[in-house]
């Protein structure tokens, strides 16, 4: 008769109270611990639906829950903390969504979305750094930016000493503390902290490739993958470093760039070329509104 299995030794006690030398073999309950010598509640456990805080993740995730029943799409079960939030996203399932592109007729679930996207047809781009001067189409697009040069970080990590400029980017890093993984593949249930390893993983289920090579016409999934296959096709020594912000070209040398941007769509009544399309058909309206003008 075989003996009865030793009995499993503890977990050892690895996360020591700094007070009283009392140990715990989970980080949590030294957090909570904590609060008996500080009187101070240390919440590293942010809820992103409403920005509660909560010391243990276990109570985070109780607390997620009773969002549940709120406002959740009946299509992919997205939860959202505010009512207009998901009647705007239940709208771009349908393709209901009022917030319609006229030059490509993408659909938004929000006005602010779409006229960031107009910019990128027309080219325009307000908001300008005050230290280099490069514009971006969108105010957060800037903050961000500007933050590079003065080196401000001000989303805090609460459970590490890292610090970060943008908010998305101290949420992809507690998500390394927590484990948490809100992106699941609908083909094979894998799961990932960011969206956008979410889209590139997706893509090896679906084969779709959107970034082409001008050149020999290859298709990769993933943008960093085409970059590195553009230097195979630069002369000896150069890389193709110059890239077109309005579409996936890129060039060894800057003049290249410039000579391609200002010749994507040109006028037929005029020969002045434009970079991008909704640039062209601002352009001919000026055109239509003369003739109208003078009786055509």
């Amino acid at each position: 008769m075989k003996p009865p299995p030793a009995p499993k030794p503890p977990p050892p006690k690895t996360h020591i109270c700094s007070y009283c030398g009392r140990g715990f073999s989970r980080k949590e309950h030294l957090v909570s611990h904590l609060v008996k010598h500080t009187g101070k509640c240390i919440t590293p456990h942010e809820c992103q639906i409403c920005g509660k805080k909560f010391s243990r993740k276990d109570h985070l995730d109780n607390h997620i829950r009773a969002h549940e029943a709120d406002f959740k799409c009946h299509i992919c079960q997205k939860i959202f903390s505010r009512k207009e939030h998901l009647v705007a996203h239940i709208q771009w399932h349908t393709g209901s969504s009022p917030h319609r592109c006229d030059l490509c007729r993408k659909v938004f679930t929000r006005k602010e979305h779409l006229v960031a996207h107009v910019r990128q047809h027309t080219g325009e781009s307000p908001h300008v750094c005050r230290y280099c001067g490069k514009s971006f189409t969108r105010r957060e697009h800037v903050v961000n930016h500007e933050r590079g040069h003065t080196g401000e970080t001000p989303f805090k990590c609460e459970i590490c000493p890292k610090a970060f400029a943008r908010r998305d980017h101290l949420v992809n890093h507690t998500r390394q503390h927590t484990g948490e993984s809100p992106y699941k593949c609908t083909h094979c249930g894998k799961t990932f902290t960011r969206k956008e390893h979410l889209v590139n993983h997706t893509r090896q289920h679906t084969g779709e490739s959107p970034h082409k090579c001008h050149i020999c016409s290859k298709s990769f999934t993933r943008r960093d993958h085409l970059t590195n296959h553009l230097k195979l096709h630069a002369p000896p020594g150069e890389e193709a470093v110059h890239r077109c912000s309005f579409c996936e070209r890129a060039f060894s040398r800057r003049d290249q760039l410039t000579s391609h941007q200002c010749s994507q769509y040109t006028c037929h009544i005029c020969s002045k070329s434009f970079p991008l399309k909704g640039n062209l058909l601002l352009h001919m309206n000026t055109h239509t509104a003369a003739a109208t003008a003078i009786g055509y």
